[in-house]
């Protein structure tokens, strides 16, 4: 299954990055409707959104945590041997 653009921010949130609009493909638009889905889910916290978000060039994930459900969705890359030893 593909990974979808939640999971990468989760997945580069565990990672201690920070994805901005441009690192992750999506204008400003789309960047701070995912971000806004994720805070809405409780998969991250401390991100904050004012009406003018949408026109901004900040990075909207600069202080942004995972919660404990997000942390239970961060997606694991399972190693070739790994997936032999389970049989997949």
């Amino acid at each position: 299954m593909p990974e979808t653009t939640k999971d990468r921010v989760l997945r580069l949130l565990a990672k201690g990055q920070h994805p901005d609009a441009a690192s992750l493909g999506l204008s400003k638009e789309q960047y701070v409707k995912v971000v806004s889905e994720m805070k809405e889910e409780g998969l991250i916290d401390g991100v904050y959104i004012s009406f003018c978000d949408n026109s901004s060039g900040g990075n909207l994930l600069e202080e942004a945590v995972l919660t404990e459900k997000g942390k239970a969705l961060v997606p694991q890359k399972r190693s070739f041997f790994s997936r032999l030893r389970k049989g997949s």
